[in-house]
């Protein structure tokens, strides 16, 4: 049969599979011979001679063996695996999996271990699609006890002549080393999510084996490592390969009871030596070794041994090739929870930071500019009198990126790899902004220092907003909130800022408001005066509360932050906008009919009313009031219900906002109280002391969920691993 017919036959197999397999399917009349067509497929040996790697990869022989795989694949791991198969499928598909399991499987195991024997003696040739697919069925194969019992015997060869190749230095990587430091950098972090990767294909086997199996395979796994470390026959390409397992391993390593602790003394032996090699590639591991390790807190017997460690990954910060720079930088920032590293790294700061900063810019990894963000954090008071200085260099880079972001989106017919290089850029983007806003959050001690990054930083949260950069907009608004809010005032360049909010709101934003709602409160509570002075300021901030509340785009929850916009309105500009209040109470009584679905939205709007009584209550019902005669006891009606039934002024705001504005009406001359309310007016008194009574009970509260806030933040982070199973091999699985 022609390979372009069982490549579709085999595809149409595969997406027929993915949603159900029909009774049909799974009788023996018709697995067997598709599973004999398919085992076929995959083990036939077609000679094609004179092709090259990337040839081979398209040929359609080598599409329908890839499509024969992945069917195969599909039927273990969806309908074969009964000890993996979801409840939902259990009900229909266990008979069939328990087969499956233990007469199918069984098959598929030999052919792709036949395969993989012939492909480490060089006998065939193997995709990079066939071997992810022969590594992700290995996987698959590990955990149920039938296919376990035929892997058991072959995975120490399959661990050394199958996945310990794929992490070795290759002929690939030395040429990106020699050629393209940046290019082999950015493989070297996303290769491990890359399907068609070798790295992510062995580092799956390896952690399965590792934590499924621990007692089984783990210290034949790590014995093989020792050995190629130890051995000083090892060629440099086989000990880069070894160190690799080191770093795919390290969460496993390190949670061993009766390997953590000796791992200080193996990279002394193994590792630390290699800091110092004519090697480049080995040095650059050996530092990413200890960034992993570190990672997962390496405890030091010595403080000389911790010393000598850390002085290699401060040389290393200074090697001629880039990796190893970028290596031991990350490396450092792990070591930093010993107390001798962070003590150390305080008298150097300004050259680590220096470091870091022409590593950013050089190679574009976003994660050097999160890491960064870690030494800002710890170093704060030793970096203030270079803060400026730091985040001109920062917005610098920034500026650059985004002119050539806004190169690659205005070039005509965009490819893939402009998209490509556009996303990187926005990681890029996003990286710098947080750091930048680390910075700014830790100056915020000083005020001078403040408003020169004020400064500094105006240009960039700029351009974001006028260019629509809708990927990091989020991460620009922050910046706004923190300088505002920082600075306690708004100096004149900071308000085309907000100028620039609102069109962008207008424009292509409106689902925004939930970002910007700090920043424009910040802008009203600072800059009182402004917005006295600026009609056209006003009416800026009704118009998005009104856009925010009739949009048939936005939902509730956007319509709660309209509300809050609005409150921040109203309470800061007291006796100001008294022009605007009948737009304002008009939305407001809008949403009533129908009632909000949601109880935040309901109080919400139900303050903005509130406010509005407190803004000027004879105005505000004279408005209620030329809407409909009945609407001002409606608004009573809910208002004191939420009053006086349990939780229905949930916050602390909600209730002296009520507290305030009942006040206000004990002052309204008789002649101001609607006729439909004055049977009721005597209710206020005890309405007003019904709600000072719960209030201390709520700033309680809230005083109690300020404190388990600030402990969360205070607790460091821990990695969310797998649980590991060390005592046991599940052997009746």
């Amino acid at each position: 049969m022609a390979p372009e017919f069982l490549h579709l036959i085999f595809q149409s197999y595969k997406n027929a599979a993915l949603t159900a397999l029909l009774p049909s399917q799974m009788t023996g009349e018709s697995i067997v011979p598709w599973g004999r067509l398919m085992l076929d497929t995959i083990s036939l040996q077609v000679p094609l001679p004179g092709l090259d790697e990337e040839a081979l990869e398209k040929h359609e022989w080598w599409k329908a063996k890839k499509w024969a795989y992945a069917s195969l694949n599909l039927l273990f791991s969806r309908y074969g695996n009964p000890s993996q198969m979801p409840p939902s499928l259990a009900k229909k598909y266990k008979p069939f999996a328990e087969n499956f399991v233990t007469t199918f499987a069984p098959q598929i195991l030999n052919v792709y271990l036949e395969q993989t024997q012939l492909y480490v003696t060089q006998k065939v040739w193997l995709s990079k699609r066939a071997l992810y697919f022969i590594g992700q069925f290995f996987c698959e194969c590990v955990k149920p006890k039938t296919t376990w019992q035929l892997l058991k015997p072959h995975f120490e060869s399959l661990v050394s002549s199958f996945a310990f190749p794929q992490l070795c230095f290759t002929a690939e990587k030395q040429e990106l080393w020699r050629d393209d430091t940046n290019e082999y950098l950015r493989r070297t972090f996303e290769e491990y999510d890359d399907y068609e990767s070798g790295i992510s294909t062995a580092t799956s086997f390896l952690l399965t084996l590792a934590k499924t199996r621990n007692s089984s395979t783990f210290i034949p796994i790590l014995t093989f490592i020792q050995s190629m470390l130890s051995s000083e026959t090892t060629p440099p390409e086989q000990r880069f390969g070894a160190l690799n397992m080191v770093v795919c391993l390290s969460s496993v390593i390190m949670a061993h009871p009766n390997v953590k602790g000796d791992i200080d003394t193996f990279m002394i032996r193994n590792v630390i030596p290699l800091l110092s090699s004519e090697i480049g590639y080995l040095r650059a591991v050996a530092a990413e070794v200890v960034g992993a390790l570190e990672q997962r807190f390496v405890t030091w017997k010595t403080p000389e041994t911790l010393a000598t460690a850390y002085n290699a990954i401060i040389q290393a910060m200074d090697d001629p090739e880039t990796p190893v720079r970028v290596h031991a930088s990350l490396a450092l920032a792990e070591m930093l929870r010993h107390t001798y590293v962070k003590d150390a790294v305080k008298l150097i700061i300004g050259k680590v930071i220096q470091t870091f900063l022409e590593l950013a810019e050089t190679t574009e990894l976003d994660t050097l500019n999160s890491t960064m963000e870690t030494f800002v954090t710890l170093f704060a008071e030793e970096l203030l009198p270079v803060s400026a200085q730091l985040t001109t260099r920062l917005a610098n880079t920034y500026m650059r990126y985004v002119q050539e972001v806004i190169q690659l989106e205005g070039a005509e017919g965009p490819s893939n790899e402009n998209l490509e290089a556009t996303e990187n850029k926005m990681y890029a983007l996003a990286a710098l902004l947080k750091t930048i806003g680390t910075i700014v959050t830790a100056m915020d001690g000083s005020s001078e220092i403040m408003a020169q990054l004020q400064q500094i930083l105006i240009p960039s949260i700029l351009i974001t907003l006028q260019h629509s950069l809708i990927d990091v907009l989020d991460h620009a608004l922050d910046l706004v909130d923190s300088l505002t809010y920082n600075m306690k005032g708004i100096s004149p360049d900071m308000w085309p800022i907000f100028e620039q909010m609102y069109k962008l709101f207008k424009n292509n934003a409106v689902d925004f408001l939930d970002e910007m709602l700090p920043s424009l409160d910040n802008f009203m509570s600072y800059g009182k005066e402004v917005f006295l002075a600026r009609a056209d300021y006003r009416e800026m901030i009704v118009d998005m509360f009104e856009v925010s509340m009739a949009s048939q785009h936005l939902g509730e929850a956007d319509r709660v932050n309209a509300c809050q916009l609005i409150e921040a309105f109203l309470l800061n500009l007291r006796n100001a906008v008294d022009d605007k209040l009948a737009r304002i109470v008009t939305v407001a009584m809008k949403q009533l009919d129908p009632h909000p679905k949601t109880r935040s939205l309901r109080l919400a709007n139900l303050n903005v009313l509130i406010n509005s009584i407190l803004y000027n209550p004879t105005l505000t019902f004279q408005i209620i009031e030329g809407l409909s005669p009945n609407f001002s006891r409606l608004v009573f009606d809910m208002w004191f219900k939420s009053m006086n039934e349990p939780g229905g002024l949930p916050r602390v705001h909600d209730m002296k906002l009520s507290i305030m504005a009942l006040c206000a009406l004990l002052e309204l001359d008789e002649s101001g109280i609607p006729p439909s309310l004055k049977d009721g007016w005597a209710s206020i008194v005890p309405a007003l002391l019904a709600v000072f009574k719960q209030l201390p009970d709520a700033v309680a509260q809230r005083k109690k969920l300020q404190e388990e806030l600030q402990e969360e933040a205070d607790e460091d982070l821990e990695d969310d691993e797998e649980a590991l199973l060390l005592d046991h091999d599940d052997e009746g699985v």
